[in-house]
């Protein structure tokens, strides 16, 4: 990781864009499974727009530094707090809501 270091702004951005991308690009294919009529091209949509911003911020970050998997990794990481935390908060919610 010491290419990081070297540019931490383009790093930061593209772990932002990146962490963006792939939350946009799955709940896309949720809405796209679960959706229906309109939903679906509303899904089909958010999909393709992940994966165009994610592969051409990664192709941008592969350029400008030649190191990219291991952001791609750190953001994949990112995107499992993300949900991980979600759940667990949703769990308390309803816990909550339901009065256990």
């Amino acid at each position: 990781m010491s290419g990081f270091a070297l540019l931490p702004i383009l790093a930061a951005s593209t772990v932002l864009v990146l962490s963006f991308a792939i939350l946009l690009l799955v709940a896309g294919i949720f809405t796209l499974y679960f959706g229906s009529g309109k939903s679906k091209v509303a899904g089909a949509g958010m999909s393709l727009i992940g994966i165009i911003v994610g592969v051409g911020m990664g192709y941008y970050f592969h350029l400008a530094t030649n190191n990219l998997l291991p952001l791609i990794l750190l953001s994949l990481q990112i995107v499992l707090a993300i949900v991980i935390g979600l759940l667990i908060a949703f769990g308390i919610f309803l816990a909550i809501i339901m009065k256990l």
